[in-house]
Formats: structure tokens, sequence, C-alpha cells
């Protein structure tokens, strides 16, 4: 997948795009939501359900964005999020993204408890 800079995208436009089959739209749809949906949770949970997905490259955005949304929205649930990123962390096509989420997690996000 090549980089390219995140334009918005509104949570129905995610939503419809996360329920599809095209991978590659996926990724994409996925950080440009970590940027512009301002609902965190729901995009928190979309996160969690394709960091178990299968797919190394939807599971290393997944990861990705979960530290996307620690870093942007200074919250997550770290009691779904880190265990997550833990597991991810012992295979070696997802350790790099899974441990800089995890790095972003510890470093910039309360817990939603404490938020």
């Amino acid at each position: 997948m090549r980089y390219e800079e995140p334009r918005p995208i509104s949570q129905a436009d995610a939503e419809s795009s996360f329920r599809g089959t095209d991978i590659e739209a996926i990724c994409r749809d996925l950080v440009r939501a970590a940027y512009y949906v301002p609902d965190w949770e729901w995009l928190e949970t979309w996160c969690l359900q394709f960091a178990r997905s299968g797919n190394v490259e939807v599971q290393q955005v997944a990861a990705t964005c979960l530290g996307h949304i620690a870093r942007i929205h200074r919250v997550v649930h770290t009691d779904r999020v880190v265990p997550v990123l833990r597991k991810m962390m012992a295979e070696p096509l997802l350790a790099g993204a899974a441990a800089d989420a995890l790095g972003d997690v510890e470093h910039y996000a309360t817990t939603e408890e404490e938020a």
C-alpha cells in the first residue's frame, strides 16, 4: 500500500467501506476515519475487529489506527486495546505496527475511565 494524504471521510462512508471486501479501501478508510471521524469509540471497535481479521495488511493498519486514536483523541479503552496489541506483537509481521501503536497508547492516552 502506498502513502496517500488522508482526506476527510464521514462515519457513514467509512462504515460502508468497512462492511465491504475491498482491502485497499478498508485500509485507506481506516486511516481517514482515524483522522476525521470524531467518534473514537466507534472507530476503536472497528480497529479491534480488523486487528483480528487474519489479513496482515488490514491488521497492520488497524494497529496503526489504534495508535492514531490514542494520539489524536488522547483516550482509548486500554483494557480492550492493550491486550490485542500485545498479542499482535508476538506475530513477526505485525510486531512493528503493534509496538508503535502500544507506544502511542502508553504515551498519549488516558483510559476511558480517566477521560
